[in-house]
């Protein structure tokens, strides 16, 4: 009932609707209602919404709620939220979080790529062809921070060679 209700909850009571959704029985049920709630935030509830998230057992469910985080996320959550989502141990569903978090560091804190760029393109190029090449669009964001248009001119023909190399 409080994910329907998230969107019309005054600010001051968006926190106990955290602390309530950090009470809740049921990973799927606590999931649900935050990534509700995600949306509706300010930037000094991200902390405990990451919390909440570390504490769902739930591999999937946590990555769920990363995703729903990412778009929100400022330097010190977004580097806890990539720890997070680092030590999901199902690649296929690391990467779904590992994606827009690097989207959103590209954006919001570059600083933060380095580290993670290589080991995310790593993570990415085990995917199918059409998938890598979707995923790569994902993280274009993150070559332009890097590298400038430059680094997506080098990549869009490294992409155009492999193609002529390997139908």
């Amino acid at each position: 009932y409080l994910w329907g209700l998230a969107e019309m909850l005054p600010p001051e009571m968006l926190e106990e609707a955290l602390n309530k959704a950090r009470g809740m029985a049921g990973a799927e049920r606590r999931a649900q209602i935050l990534s509700a709630l995600v949306p509706h935030l300010s930037p000094s509830q991200f902390e405990a919404a990451l919390d909440i998230a570390r504490g769902l057992g739930d591999r999937r469910l946590r990555v769920v709620v990363l995703r729903q985080l990412a778009p929100h996320l400022e330097t010190p959550e977004l580097d806890e939220a990539l720890g997070l989502a680092w030590k999901v141990t199902d690649d296929r569903l690391r990467l779904h979080a590992i994606l827009p978090l690097m989207r959103r560091a590209a954006e919001a804190a570059p600083e933060l790529l380095k580290d993670n760029w290589s080991p995310a393109l790593r993570l990415a190029s085990r995917a199918t062809r059409p998938a890598f090449l979707q995923h790569l669009q994902v993280l274009a964001p993150a070559f332009m921070a890097m590298g400038g248009e430059e680094a997506v001119a080098a990549a869009r023909e490294a992409v155009a060679d492999a193609g002529r190399w390997w139908p």
